[in-house]
């Protein structure tokens, strides 16, 4: 205001000779009439206009400064770059798509909670691996249904009949967890699901780096650095990914 005051050059005189109050002046605490009887006593009218209209736009312009500073962009659908603000991976370079692509969510929340609505955390377990891998990799996600680290048949019974001659051939999905073992063979049967089947792609393994590995696709086509599980793809298959089931135990 006191650059205003300065501006029209007047002094003290010019206040009182448009019936404004100085203190008003210098503090600001003036109303509109009386700034118009300022604008329209004929006094320099255009230096007053032209000071209203800058004073209007700084004032403008710092409450739309303030206002993108404390608003977020939204995410464009399926970008990388919000998920990434809190999920720090180093995505494959050679699948140009957006997280949302595998793990769904929406990528256009800047809320937490809400960009992980519907969100499948492990998008190539065998759960999910038909619907979110086959849709680009339709033969090998129906092929690799049948193979034997998805079935595991031929493990779970040389393990069964060790105990049972006669028990009957089954496949994972048949094997049953007892929370209270009646006999031997629910016995075997809770620990193989329990333990000795966490090497295999419906687990993500024991909890040490050399062991550790993904879930369905991902336990052969993602490594594990030790902290997180990586996004980079490898095909063929880089042995690394084999030694995390297939170690020093000669499985």
């Amino acid at each position: 205001m006191r650059r205003l005051y300065n501006f029209f050059g007047t002094g003290e005189s010019l206040v009182k000779y448009h019936h404004f109050p100085y203190s008003a002046a210098m503090t600001g605490a003036f109303s509109f009439r009386a700034l118009w009887r300022l604008l329209g006593g004929g006094f320099v009218l255009h230096r007053a206009a032209i000071c209203v209209t800058l004073i209007t736009l700084c004032i403008a312009d710092i409450a739309t400064s303030s206002q993108q500073q404390t608003r977020h962009e939204p995410h464009t659908a399926g970008s990388r770059q919000g998920c990434l603000s809190c999920h720090p991976i180093s995505p494959d370079t050679h699948h140009q798509f957006g997280c949302t692509q595998c793990h769904g969510g929406n990528p256009d929340a800047v809320d937490g909670a809400l960009a992980h609505v519907d969100l499948i955390a492990r998008p190539a377990h065998p759960d999910h691996a038909e619907a979110v891998c086959g849709g680009c990799h339709t033969r090998e996600t129906a092929m690799v249904k049948e193979n034997s680290h998805y079935t595991l048949t031929g493990h779970i019974t040389l393990v069964r009949r060790a105990f049972d001659p006669a028990a009957d051939e089954i496949e994972l999905s048949e094997l049953r967890a007892h929370n209270t073992p009646h006999d031997s063979m629910e016995l075997v049967d809770d620990a193989l699901r329990r333990r000795c089947l966490r090497c295999h792609v419906y687990n993500n393994g024991e909890a040490y780096p050399l062991a550790r590995h993904g879930t369905g696709c991902a336990a052969c086509h993602l490594g594990y650095d030790g902290e997180r599980f990586s996004h980079r793809f490898s095909a063929p298959v880089d042995m690394s990914r084999c030694l995390s089931c297939h170690y020093a135990n000669h499985v």
